[in-house]
């Protein structure tokens, strides 16, 4: 992969993770909907704190966070497709949302937007969200997170094809990871 260079291609992708973020924090799921490719992979995969490697003493690769990960060993956090997510973005106007009322508040902060071409209409990027969550005056709590993400080109529009999003936390202190991350 190389990195993208093109200036114009690297502010339309930033665009689109600022859009993106306040989307989301507006609360407008189904319009999230539409920034998502049909075969959209988004997970959250499981993370643990695991000791070192000592095979891989005197190696960066020793401290690679992909060693602390879930691979299929143990279900993700979260493991959805279009069809799942687009049953989260319509769950909170359905009479059925009792846990999301009341509403909860967000403030994403994306930084960080790495990307890096795979081929014409594929992208590979890395972004950093810290996401403020508060809820009945009481739950604030503080996500930060990495995001691996793919992009696709349709129609000359991006369109998030993956995501992959490494919580900070081994340990989930908040009442809930359920929201779009």
């Amino acid at each position: 992969m190389k990195p993208v260079t093109n200036l114009n291609t690297h502010h339309a992708m930033e665009q689109f993770y600022y859009r993106e973020a306040r989307i989301l924090d507006e609360r407008k799921f189904q319009t999230w909907m539409e920034l998502l490719a049909p075969g959209i992979e988004y997970s959250i995969p499981n993370r643990s704190n695991t000791a070192t490697n000592t095979e891989l003493q005197n190696t960066e690769d020793m401290l690679n966070v992909a060693q602390e990960l879930s691979h299929g060993l143990e279900a993700p956090m979260r493991q959805d497709d279009f069809m799942t997510l687009t049953f989260r973005a319509n769950r909170p106007t359905s009479q059925l949302a009792i846990a999301d009322n009341p509403l909860t508040r967000t403030i994403r902060l994306v930084s960080n937007i790495e990307p890096y071409k795979i081929d014409g209409k594929r992208f590979k990027v890395y972004n950093n969200v810290s996401m403020s969550w508060g809820r009945h005056g009481k739950d604030n709590h503080i996500f930060y997170f990495t995001r691996h993400d793919e992009l696709v080109k349709i129609s000359g529009e991006f369109k998030l094809a993956k995501r992959i999003i490494i919580l900070d936390w081994n340990v989930i202190t908040a009442p809930t990871v359920g929201m779009i991350l």
